[in-house]
């Protein structure tokens, strides 16, 4: 007996071994066809992967304004954590997945990897799709989102963050829920307690921003959140809220002349600023 299963494990390893490599000839071919794109999707024996090549990320005026409010405010949630991009910020970000992936966080899983890029299995359809389909009811919706504001809150009570937990970045496949992208980790700039009432922020603004035509929505979710988020980053975070009084005063003189992002940045604020009143 033990004969067979050893020949049958040999067996399974060298069928791994040979679609692995599959795949590593697969990605070789696909990047030459995608020269230049940052993430494209393909598909190997009716499975969908996703390749991910290292860019130089460019910061916009708002991360140096930010870099800049946060020297005069002294508020370090404020500093830009954008990575520098390139192979060094893309292997930060696989060894990140690894380490998730070793501590039970639904995350994408390397499938193989080369030099300035990546391959990692699909793990669902963004909340993005979900939100935006016609085809998905609001009760489905409500289901959804409540589940992913569920998973951000078990994930901070183990003491882990994202770094920008916004709709594009959580995955849901009709079952599970898991988190992508994580090249941008404020863990370098932050400590673990600032980092997670900075995803709370992040997460609310997405909230904000995707279902602004349904508040009521909008405030399940943050319930959700609420119930089983550390009481220690739940308070962080209105805390906060309710400190920046100059921003909020700011945004909301300026932010019908600001764009989408200030707009709902007011609205988080304003949001935890009477939460519970």
């Amino acid at each position: 007996m033990t004969s067979n299963i050893s020949h049958t494990n040999r067996g399974l390893d060298k069928s791994l071994e040979s679609f692995n490599a599959d795949l590593h000839r697969l990605a070789k071919q696909q990047l030459q066809e995608h020269a230049g794109a940052r993430t494209f999707k393909i598909y190997h024996q009716q499975q969908a992967f996703w390749i991910k090549q290292s860019q130089i990320a460019h910061r916009r005026i708002w991360h140096w304004l930010g870099a800049v409010v946060a020297i005069l405010s002294r508020n370090p949630l404020l500093k830009p954590t954008v990575a520098t991009g390139g192979p060094e910020a893309l292997k930060a970000e696989a060894n990140r997945l690894r380490k998730l992936a070793a501590l039970g966080v639904s995350v994408p899983q390397i499938v193989a990897e080369g030099k300035d890029w990546f391959m990692l299995n699909d793990i669902g359809r963004p909340l993005t799709g979900w939100i935006r389909d016609p085809e998905v009811s609001r009760e489905q919706k409500r289901t959804i989102v409540k589940k992913a504001s569920e998973q951000l809150a078990l994930l901070h009570s183990q003491g882990l963050w994202h770094g920008r937990p916004a709709f594009r970045d959580m995955a849901y496949d009709g079952q599970f829920f898991g988190f992508l992208d994580f090249e941008e980790d404020p863990g370098c700039v932050l400590t673990p307690a600032q980092c997670m009432m900075r995803d709370t922020l992040l997460y609310i603004h997405s909230l904000h921003r995707y279902l602004a035509h349904d508040r009521p929505m909008i405030l399940e979710a943050i319930e959700a959140y609420r119930q089983l988020a550390p009481k220690s980053t739940w308070g962080n975070t209105l805390s906060f809220a309710r400190q920046v009084w100059l921003i909020y005063g700011l945004l909301a003189l300026l932010h019908r002349y600001l764009g989408k992002d200030a707009k709902y940045a007011y609205q988080t604020l304003k949001t935890l600023r009477n939460y519970g009143n």
